[in-house]
C-alpha cells in the first residue's frame, strides 16, 4: 500500500480528524461488542475520549497562525472498518493496543511536523492521552487474562 504525502498542512489535519472519527467509531463499535463490564466501560471511555481528540483538532485547524512548512508523511494505518462478529475480548484488546500504537506513532510525526510553530502543545497533548489510552488497554488486557 502507497502511504500518501500531504503537501498542505490542512490536509493532514484532516486525516488526523476523520482517524479521530474513525477511532471513535471503532472503540464504540467493540464496546457493543464486549459482554465484559471492566472492557466495556473502557472502550466506551475511550470512544468518547477520541471524539474529543477530533473535536480539538477540528477547532484547531481554523485556528493555525503558524502553519508548518514541507510535508507530511503519515505512518502506515493497517486500521479497517471492523465488521467481523466473532472478535474475542481478547481479540480486541490486542486490536485496539496496534491501535494506540499507530496513534503514538502518527502524533509523534504531527509533533515533528509542527515542530516551532508554535502549536506543539496540540499535538504534544493528544499524543499524552493516546499514551494513557495504551497504558489502560495494556493494564485492562493483563487483569483480563488472569481471570
Amino acid at each position: 500500500m502507497q502511504i500518501k504525502t500531504f503537501d498542505d498542512y490542512k490536509d493532514a489535519l484532516r486525516l488526523a480528524i476523520q482517524r479521530e472519527e474513525n477511532a471513535a467509531q471503532f472503540y464504540q463499535t467493540m464496546a457493543d461488542k464486549v459482554h465484559q463490564p471492566d472492557p466495556k466501560a473502557l472502550l466506551k471511555r475511550l470512544a468518547i475520549d477520541e471524539k474529543e481528540h477530533k473535536k480539538i483538532l477540528t477547532e484547531f485547524a481554523s485556528e493555525v497562525k503558524n502553519p508548518p512548512q514541507g510535508s507530511f508523511t503519515p505512518p502506515k494505518y493497517s486500521f479497517d472498518k471492523v465488521e467481523n462478529k466473532d472478535l474475542t475480548t481478547d481479540k480486541i484488546f490486542k486490536m485496539a493496543i496496534q491501535l494506540e500504537e499507530e496513534s503514538l506513532n502518527f502524533y509523534s510525526r504531527f509533533l515533528v511536523y509542527f515542530y516551532k510553530t508554535g502549536h506543539e502543545e496540540v499535538f504534544k497533548k493528544i499524543f499524552e492521552v493516546e499514551l494513557k489510552h495504551k497504558e489502560q488497554l495494556e493494564r485492562n488486557f493483563e487483569d483480563f487474562v488472569k481471570k
